[in-house]
């Protein structure tokens, strides 16, 4: 019995080492039937690059500016117009007593800006009315001929702070020239002040005929500044 029982076991383990595939359906495992197959991931989005919403930004700002519009400005008593030449090498201050200007500037909004100032030359003052009667006659300003000069300028240029520069055209003795103007200008609310300065070359106007067109008493370069406070009207 025992011997029989051993030959039937060692059948039944030849078999499964000469067949292997019993023993490999033996290993394999159940296939599972109705097991949900899940769903493959969503693909992400890409998120919104950080320098979109800045072009998105600027472009707004860029639109704002663009569609900005000058403010219109009252200059305020007590501003100065002044002048400074050279006589025999020392210096002679003077000032213009009456002159307008009509404004429309804002830094956002500077393609749209404009400047208008007119001065009456009959105004001036250096403090000594001898000189200043020269100065309206004939060999210099000619009043009678000419009562006023004009500046205008409607190109600004931002150069950094609160600095900007106006190219513009002066008119003096009938004489127009082109004459860059540096200015600065701090804006509080309604209320600005604005100091700027140009230098001239007098002898270009005709400023000064006769003997007095030579420069070598009188210097040909004539500094002009300015220094005013205004209030917006709109």
């Amino acid at each position: 019995v025992l011997t029989a029982a051993a030959i039937m076991l060692g059948g039944v383990v030849l078999g499964k080492v000469v067949d292997p595939r019993g023993a490999a359906q033996a290993a394999r495992p159940a296939a599972v039937t109705g097991a949900p197959v899940p769903a493959p991931a969503p693909e992400a989005t890409p998120a919104a690059a950080p320098g979109g919403e800045k072009a998105k930004a600027e472009d707004a700002t860029t639109e704002e500016d663009a569609n900005a519009e000058p403010r219109k400005w009252a200059v305020g008593r007590g501003g100065t117009l002044g002048f400074s030449a050279r006589w025999n090498g020392e210096a002679v201050d003077g000032r213009f007593a009456r002159w307008t200007a009509n404004i429309l500037f804002s830094p956002e909004a500077l393609d749209a800006s404009k400047i208008d100032v007119s001065i009456d030359l009959a105004s001036v003052d250096t403090g000594d009315g001898q000189r200043d009667g020269t100065l309206t006659g004939s060999d210099f300003f000619d009043t009678g001929k000419f009562a006023r000069a004009t500046y205008r300028a409607s190109k600004f240029k931002a150069l950094g702070g609160n600095r900007y520069r106006a190219d513009g055209t002066l008119t003096l003795r009938g004489v127009s020239k082109s004459v860059p103007l540096n200015f600065t200008l701090d804006i509080t609310g309604d209320k600005a002040r604005a100091r700027g300065s140009a230098t001239i070359d007098r002898t270009s106007f005709g400023v000064g005929q006769g003997d007095y067109a030579s420069t070598a008493e009188i210097a040909g370069p004539v500094a002009v500044s300015f220094d005013f406070q205004a209030t917006a009207r709109d």
